[in-house]
């Protein structure tokens, strides 16, 4: 009875430590949109060019790191205000730590490297430079004023 009561514990130990990125990572992301000037449109593209997303910035959207099992997703910012330039930038996710210290425990391994933590989607991390996104503007739109220097009385010419 002792041997089994201990078994079943090092198992369950062992089966909590398996799928050590489901266990300690997420498979959704924060990432903070912000631009200069601020309130400006912009759209979120998955990987096949689907809209997911519209809005003004600053806004804090979430996106998921998985788009299949061992397939991760990638997503596209598109700012397309009428007034300024539009600039494109990616999302981009890379394999998680986590999910290699799979590889410490190795009769559960292949169940956490290839079942759990990929249909998870805990199995990939956001880059650490798409945390935040920070669009740098150029206004496109023309003035109609005109910024002329005043004219005094003897800079007119007479014929």
């Amino acid at each position: 009875m002792k041997t089994w009561l201990k078994l079943s514990s090092i198992s369950s130990f062992l089966l909590m430590l398996c799928s050590c990125a489901t266990l300690f990572s997420s498979s959704t992301y924060p990432v903070h949109i912000t631009s200069s000037p601020y309130n400006v449109s912009f759209d979120v593209y998955d990987r096949f060019q689907n809209r997911i997303h519209t809005g003004r910035t600053p806004e804090m959207i979430y996106v998921s790191s998985s788009y299949l099992p061992f397939i991760r997703q990638k997503y596209t910012v598109l700012v397309n205000d009428p007034d300024f330039e539009s600039q494109i930038k990616q999302i981009t996710f890379h394999l998680d730590g986590w999910y290699l210290a799979n590889l410490l425990f190795p009769p559960l391994a292949p169940i956490s490297l290839l079942v759990i933590d990929p249909l998870s989607g805990a199995m990939y991390t956001l880059d650490r430079h798409c945390r935040v996104l920070d669009f740098q503007l150029k206004n496109t739109t023309i003035r109609s004023e005109k910024n002329y220097a005043p004219l005094d009385s003897t800079s007119f010419v007479y014929p």
